[in-house]
């Protein structure tokens, strides 16, 4: 199943992805809503597949350090990091030109605390692709301290 949040005149949803087409559909974890055809995908805009009060919790350096970090760590994302597919991505004044990096991002789709490996699936919605933003400069001169990731 294809699963995307899409604007559509001006208004929101989630919908199903079949064959080209738009369906209406529940958000996740919500009960099912009629399956109203919006039309072809195309005709509406993508949205992140993240609603606003959601958080987005991010691995960092997944793959050997860089430059003497000593393996992975975990930060958060503020929300005004993200946006939607085609938007334009803004830097702060003088902070150069910032790196992209293409990630696979996972949804999770409800609850999870203290998930065991077993059935952590059991929480994730699905995958999405993800285009991870950084200025290096400015990580570099701030040593990843809050600085790096305030407008990551």
């Amino acid at each position: 199943m294809k699963l995307a949040r899409m604007a559509w005149d001006g208004t929101e949803y989630w919908a199903e992805i079949v064959d080209d087409l738009a369906y209406r559909s529940a958000a996740p974890g919500q009960p099912a809503e009629a399956r109203d055809l919006l039309g072809p995908w195309r005709n509406g805009r993508l949205l992140a597949p993240i609603m606003p009060h959601n958080k987005i919790v991010a691995l960092l350096d997944n793959f050997d350090g860089r430059k003497g970090r000593n393996g992975p760590g975990l930060f958060i994302k503020p929300m005004s990091a993200v946006i939607g597919d085609g938007d334009p991505i803004h830097s702060p004044a003088g902070v150069g030109a910032p790196n992209q990096e293409v990630e696979l991002g996972v949804v999770i789709g409800r609850r999870a605390k203290q998930a065991r490996v077993e059935t952590a699936h059991d929480h994730v919605l699905g995958y999405t692709i993800t285009n991870d933003v950084t200025c290096f400069p400015v990580l570099e001169a701030d040593g990843f301290g809050s600085l790096s990731t305030r407008f990551k």
